[in-house]
C-alpha cells in the first residue's frame, strides 16, 4: 500500500510524496514499458539483460527505461 509522506506547515517546504511499494513500482514501470515500447516490462527486462539494446545510452529511450529498471531490478524484479 502507497503511504504519503506528512508535509510540513512551512509553505516553504509543504511538498508532499507518496511512497510506492515495490509491487506498486515494478507496476508503474510496466505501464511505462508498455505505452512507450508496446512490450512488457519482463520482456523489457529479458532483452535488456540479454544485450539485444546494445549500448542503452544509444537511444534516449531505451537509456530512460533502462535507468527507470535499476529501482524494481535491487528490489528483485522481475519475479
Amino acid at each position: 500500500m502507497a503511504t504519503e509522506a506528512t508535509p510540513s506547515d512551512d509553505p516553504l517546504h509543504s511538498v508532499g510524496a507518496i511512497e510506492l511499494t515495490p509491487e506498486q513500482a515494478w507496476d508503474q514501470f510496466d505501464t511505462e514499458v508498455r505505452e512507450t515500447l508496446g512490450i512488457s516490462a519482463n520482456e523489457f527486462a529479458r532483452r535488456l539483460d540479454a544485450g539485444d539494446y546494445g549500448d542503452p545510452d544509444g537511444d534516449l529511450k531505451i537509456m530512460s527505461l533502462a535507468f527507470a529498471y535499476e529501482g524494481p531490478r535491487r528490489n528483485g524484479f522481475p519475479r
